[in-house]
């Protein structure tokens, strides 16, 4: 199967210039754990209904590359023309439905509209083009399975006329700006596959084009040169592993030794011919089973051997239970790869160690953290507000927040409600931007069947949540029991310095009395 596949078809990963395809965002964990609602109550809207067209390999025509058995039709190139096809009804039915909230059956690649309805274009601009559906190998995808199985039937034909292909070019390059030569199956075991892509090339020397493979087809005498100079613009190589038995633990068959080769043909054809193009990306797919440092160093080494213009660590959540957690985003160990890594839109933490904002009706916005964050507080008059939860049905957590002038520990449930905890802040800290950290114990959603591979600590109110949790450092008490020993002692320190000033207060002001009688007694 494709390498689309192999990392999640909702993941695929923005290859050409600055264009950003659909992606998934993160997951809203307290709605995944106890399954998403098949109308979500929030207008939604899908790109790839708006401007892409899609094509299977057997000329049929359906949306998106979230479709593995080709289940939702707008016609067939073969039978009908594509001006026909992008008027079908079909299409401002499924784009009402998300308007009102409903989701389509097992598709994840719609989001959310908070302002205006996007415009559908007058014709497509992208396309998705599904050279053929077999494939060589066998990766632990479930999506794959089916369009593997001998005794399943998923497409009428497995590979795509040419001379249907180059009617789909003739009908739409002028107008196509990027165009993706992949979705199911590997696209390279079509014999006709670099004649497709210069076809396009030359109906619209600007358009843009990006493939995929697992490397093996270019294992081959020659098939190299043919795939550089055919003009695609982006080519990954999806190779999750550079040993025979890390590879097949996920592709299932095939041979590393193979892909590499194909990898580093490609890589010399495009040097020897002299050409910019194509840009070569290995896709390495992280597991918990390849991860190790002294691994990660031999994958940077050998690309860097070979030639490679973009080493890509990708971080996925397909197979259950092969996530990486060593080098998931947040880990501590994630530096490592920090500057290689990918993953879904939204996977990735800021600097302060927060991840992208999200927006529930119930919770208002909020903000996951990583183990280890930087918060900052909402400070009004006297005190400091901060707000911390964790969904419904996940671990309790100990949160310790450090704060410029002491720390303190508070106990989070896994219960869906926001703590709400008010501050005392002295002071000399009032008029400052006030930043605490939190430092916390890991949770990796993966574990709990959730497709989010993230390593997460605590969610983080966006703005000022109620409650009657009140944190006081100084002459207050404090509601919170575990902290009460912490306010009895600086109770203590405060009341020493006060019987010291008194003291020192009461000698001066004896002294002033003294001097002021014999100045008396003098003048008398």
């Amino acid at each position: 199967m494709s390498d689309w596949a192999c990392a999640g078809i909702s993941d695929v990963p923005n290859i050409i210039g600055d264009h950003r395809c659909s992606r998934i965002g993160p997951v809203r964990l307290h709605q995944s754990l106890a399954g998403r609602a098949a109308v979500t109550g929030e207008r939604l809207s899908c790109e790839y209904l708006s401007d892409t067209l899609t094509v299977l390999c057997d000329g049929n025509v359906t949306c998106g590359l979230d479709d593995p058995n080709g289940t939702r039709s707008f016609g067939n190139i073969k039978l009908s023309s594509v001006d026909a096809i992008w008027r079908d009804l079909r299409y401002a039915e499924r784009k009402q439905r998300l308007a009102q909230g409903r989701s389509c059956d097992g598709c994840s690649l719609h989001h959310v509209v908070h302002g205006a309805m996007p415009e559908r274009a007058s014709a497509p601009r992208r396309l998705i083009v599904e050279a053929t559906v077999t494939c060589n190998i066998r990766c632990k995808n479930d999506a794959c399975f089916k369009n593997n199985d001998p005794s399943e039937k998923t497409r009428a034909s497995n590979f795509l006329p040419l001379d249907a292909f180059k009617s789909l070019l003739d009908q739409t390059a002028s107008g196509v700006e990027f165009m993706w030569f992949l979705n199911y199956g590997e696209p390279f075991l079509h014999p006709q596959a670099e004649e497709m892509i210069a076809y396009a090339k030359q109906k619209n020397p600007g358009m843009r084009i990006a493939s995929s493979t697992n490397g093996i087809p270019f294992a081959r005498p020659g098939r190299a040169e043919k795939l550089v100079r055919s003009g695609v613009d982006h080519m990954t190589f999806t190779i999750a592993g550079i040993d025979q038995p890390t590879y097949v633990r996920y592709h299932g068959r095939g041979s590393a030794a193979a892909a590499l080769d194909g990898l580093r043909r490609v890589c010399e054809a495009k040097r020897e011919l002299d050409l910019a193009t194509p840009v070569v990306q290995w896709r390495y797919l992280l597991f918990h089973w390849n991860d190790s440092a002294e691994t990660i160093a031999k994958v940077k080494e050998l690309a860097a051997e070979l030639g490679v213009d973009e080493l890509r660590f990708y971080l996925t959540h397909i197979p259950a239970g092969g996530a990486t957690r060593r080098l998931a985003f947040g880990s501590p160990d994630h530096h490592e790869i920090a500057d290689l890594a990918d993953a879904s839109h939204g996977m990735r933490p800021d600097d302060d160690g927060l991840f992208l904002r999200e927006d529930q009706e119930s919770l208002g916005p909020y903000r996951w953290s990583a183990p280890t964050a930087r918060v900052r507080l909402h400070v009004q008059g006297r005190f400091a507000s901060l707000a911390l939860s964790r969904p419904p049905q996940t671990p309790d957590a100990g949160v310790v927040v450090t704060l410029p002038w002491s720390k303190f520990t508070t106990r989070i449930s896994g219960d869906g409600a926001w703590a709400s905890m008010r501050i005392y802040v002295p002071r000399r800290y009032r008029r400052s931007r006030l930043v605490a950290t939190l430092a916390t114990s890991a949770w990796f959603p993966v574990d709990d069947d959730v497709p989010d591979i993230r390593c997460l600590g605590v969610m983080v109110a966006e703005r000022e949540v109620g409650g009657d949790q009140t944190i006081l450092f100084g002459a207050r008490a404090m509601k919170n029991p575990h902290l009460r020993q912490k306010a009895r002692e600086a109770q203590c320190q405060l009341s020493a310095r006060m019987r010291s000033l008194r003291a020192r207060l009461a000698l001066r002001r004896r002294a002033s009395e003294t001097l002021a009688a014999l100045k008396k007694k003098h003048r008398a």
